[in-house]
Parts: C-alpha cells; sequence; structure tokens
C-alpha cells in the first residue's frame, strides 16, 4: 500500500509539473505574442508619421524650387527625394526661403 501511495504521488507530480510547463508556455506565448504586435504596431505608426512629414517637406521644397527657378530648380528633385532625414529637409526648405541662386542650393544638398 504504502509502495502504492508512492507511485501515485510521484505520478501525480509527473503530471502537475507537465501541465503546469504547457500552461507556462502557454501564457508566455500569448505574452509575447501581444508584446510583438504592439511592438509592431508602434513602429508602423512611427515609420509612417516619418513618411507622411518627409512627403509634406518633399512636396512643399518642390513648390518652392518651381517658383524660385521653374524648371532648373525641379532639375535637382531626384537629388532631394533621395534625401530621408527630416531635419535636413526642413534646413533645406527654411534654406530655399533666403537662397538667391541655384549654386547655393547645390552647396546646400552637398553638406
Amino acid at each position: 500500500m504504502e509502495q502504492g501511495k508512492q507511485q501515485g504521488m510521484i505520478q501525480g507530480m509527473q503530471q502537475g509539473m507537465q501541465q503546469g510547463m504547457q500552461q507556462g508556455m502557454q501564457q508566455g506565448m500569448q505574452q509575447g505574442m501581444q508584446q510583438g504586435m504592439q511592438q509592431g504596431m508602434q513602429q508602423g505608426m512611427q515609420q509612417g508619421m516619418q513618411q507622411g512629414m518627409q512627403q509634406e517637406l518633399w512636396e512643399g521644397i518642390a513648390a518652392i524650387l518651381e517658383i524660385k527657378f521653374g524648371k532648373n530648380g525641379e532639375a535637382l528633385l531626384p537629388e532631394i527625394r533621395r534625401i530621408q532625414d527630416v531635419e535636413k529637409l526642413r534646413k533645406i526648405r527654411s534654406a530655399l526661403l533666403t537662397l538667391t541662386t541655384m549654386d547655393e542650393l547645390r552647396f546646400l544638398l552637398k553638406q
């Protein structure tokens, strides 16, 4: 009888450990998936905002170039569109308001 109790206890412990591990793994996977989805959504929103800012700056720069320099200014658009840095795009847009020549603009783009 004592041996039966021991075997029962051992089996119960093994089953309990197995169930506990399975539950722990399932909970861990669920939490990991939730965190991954939140991080992915956050990152996607940030990238979308960044791209939106870039687009607005490119369009503003294009408009200023067309007004100030006509077709000559538009020729620089492909080079400007390669710029991804929002701060640099802001500096270019601001500088365009005071620049008077295409050479000044080319110099600014090389910096």
